[in-house]
């Protein structure tokens, strides 16, 4: 089951906070960037985001969470993030699905290049590439439009 997280409790934010240390420290490595900036965030810096939550519920135990920011219309995914002990249960694909019929509006994500599991999903849920670019230290990065 999906449902809006309200990242304002405590307890939410702790736990979505564990997922994304988890699933970003998995696509840290396979980048082989360390300095990922989700691997920066807080409780307190998840709460005070503009961003809002929405939670992939298994087993009564939040399995996977996704955010979007609107910005002038368009509707920004922000973060895909899925506990490693769920993963290839189709979790990140349904969260995706959540949001693309929810905000049937211009859907943008960014991820890295060589995340090869990111961008197949993004692929298959018909999202087309409009730009690649380097960060300043060279991560590659790709930016999906739907």
């Amino acid at each position: 089951m999906i449902q809006r997280l309200s990242m304002h409790e405590n307890i939410v934010a702790e736990q979505v906070l564990a997922i994304q240390l988890r699933a970003y420290a998995l696509e840290a490595a396979l980048l082989n960037y360390p300095d990922l900036p989700p691997l920066k965030d807080s409780v307190y810096t998840l709460q005070n985001t503009n961003e809002t939550f929405y939670g992939y519920v298994k087993d009564n135990e939040l399995a996977g969470v996704i955010s979007i920011e609107e910005n002038e219309g368009v509707y920004i995914i922000c973060r895909v993030a899925v506990n490693p002990h769920f993963h290839r249960q189709g979790i990140a694909q349904e969260l995706l699905n959540f949001i693309q019929e929810r905000y049937s509006t211009t859907l943008v994500v960014t991820t890295g290049v060589a995340n090869t599991p990111a961008v197949r999903l993004y692929e298959k849920s018909g999202f087309q590439e409009v730009r690649c670019f380097y960060t300043p230290d060279g991560l590659e990065l790709v930016t999906f439009s739907k």
